[in-house]
């Protein structure tokens, strides 16, 4: 067990709260198990053991990412998130085979996109040849959190956004049924549309789209 685990691990079980736990359970759809820790109590629990461990160690991150995961309590994937999140500057497309593995385990909203469009996404901005290549695999992976993560990749990117890809992306995934991947798809253009309204909105108006992918999309849109 790595020492910051460990530590993390110590703070959060002496700190749970099995009633808010119960309600956090319910909120997603009691599919995950939780310690009762709010966001804000969790960030305080985890922020002096962060301290200790600044420098930047990718063998570490992984490790300490791969035991959160290994915990039932989602609040351990929170806490892997965040602190690998405090080196994003640091990584490169060695760390993207990582990622994309743990976008599939034990996927929901909650981990996937601050995965995909945080990790990944952020890391690929420095990247551009690669971030086609990536979108276009996930695209066609499963389960559907791949198609997901393809999608909004690029929501943070503003104005480097390959929004001919993010079109492509989008067009692929239009017939789904799927809840989440629909709302990824408004949720995608919707960011962009602050960047460039004029584009979103002809692509609205031009382009066969799930009702929900256009409602969310337009939401900045006149």
């Amino acid at each position: 067990m790595g020492k910051i685990f460990q530590s993390v691990k110590s703070v959060f079980e002496k700190n749970q709260n099995p009633a808010r736990a119960d309600a956090m359970q319910a909120y997603m759809r009691d599919q995950f198990v939780f310690l009762g820790l709010a966001a804000p109590t969790r960030r305080v629990l985890q922020k002096d053991i962060f301290a200790q461990y600044k420098k930047y160690d990718w063998p570490q991150i992984e490790d300490f990412m791969s035991e959160c995961w290994a915990q039932d309590a989602r609040e351990y994937k929170y806490a892997a998130m965040d602190y690998a999140a405090l080196f994003q500057k640091k990584y490169t497309p060695d760390q993207i085979p990582f990622f994309e593995q743990i976008i599939g385990d034990q996927p929901w909203w909650d981990t996937v996109d601050m995965i995909s469009a945080g990790l990944a996404g952020k890391t690929l901005l420095r990247y551009p040849e690669l971030v086609g290549p990536t979108a276009m695999k996930w695209i066609k992976m499963e389960p559907f959190w791949y198609p997901r993560s393809a999608v909004i990749l690029q929501l943070f990117f503003r104005d480097q956004t390959d929004f001919k890809l993010l079109k492509k992306l989008i067009l692929m995934t239009r017939d789904s049924r799927e809840f989440f991947l629909n709302k990824a798809a408004g949720w995608a253009l919707r960011q962009y549309s602050k960047t460039n309204h004029e584009a979103v909105s002809d692509f609205l108006s031009e382009t066969r789209l799930h009702p929900l992918t256009v409602r969310e999309a337009s939401k900045y849109l006149s």
